[in-house]
């Protein structure tokens, strides 16, 4: 297979950057404005590009949003793969879930925001137009509960229930930080272990994960 050529690599490396360009300018104006209220031309004026370029990469004002804010949730994910695939992990791994969902959001308080109230403002309709970005989410808690039940850190349960459950419950803690302000990046971050309790409630360690408890108590 022959290799790139030069020019096809900068041609690559420009549409990147006009991508950005573009997500960096409604990041801002969502950020400052809202989403509803950032008409599509303020966007495309802000980014200093053409109307042209601009379609070539996003066909609506709702995909921007969803190239902001889904990258989010597949870091997440990415991380906790990275996190969870050595099966002996210490540690209570809802605790260590929480904690590193709310360490990705935090890099970000400005995304974080847009994140939290235009997904609650956009999906109040069952087919809402951020619909993929919240289905996604729900795959990715699915697939983390999937996993930790295979690997005996707890007993299986309804997985959509527990899934809309947990983004619920931790999109209302990040709009207490990112948009009210009644928490600080560090009592966030370090609420996680306030936050697996709730969740550990109703999600009891399998037999298997309560021996290992035992055995490191041992």
């Amino acid at each position: 297979m022959s290799k790139p050529s030069a020019e096809t690599s900068k041609l690559s490396v420009k549409r990147t950057q006009n991508r950005n360009r573009i997500l960096d300018a409604a990041e801002a104006l969502f950020y400052e404005k809202g989403f509803s209220s950032t008409p599509l031309r303020k966007i495309i004026k802000k980014s200093g590009l053409s109307t042209t370029v601009f379609y070539s990469f996003f066909p609506t004002k709702v995909d921007v949003l969803i190239g902001l804010i889904l990258p989010l949730g597949e870091e997440i994910n990415r991380r906790l793969n990275a996190a969870f695939k050595d099966s002996t992990s210490d540690g209570d791994p809802i605790e260590k879930a929480l904690h590193i969902a709310l360490q990705v959001c935090a890099k970000d308080r400005r995304l974080t925001k847009i994140f939290v109230t235009e997904t609650a403002a956009l999906n109040l309709q069952s087919q809402g137009p951020l619909r993929k970005v919240t289905d996604r989410l729900k795959q990715i808690v699915i697939g983390q509960l999937d996993l930790g039940v295979a690997k005996g850190y707890f007993r299986s349960v309804d997985p959509t229930i527990f899934a809309y459950s947990f983004i619920a419950t931790f999109d209302m803690h990040l709009y207490r930080w990112a948009v009210l302000g009644e928490l600080s990046k560090q009592e966030m971050i370090g609420s996680a272990r306030a936050l697996a309790e709730v969740f550990r409630c109703g999600l009891p360690q399998s037999d298997r994960g309560k021996t290992k408890d035992k055995r490191k108590k041992g």
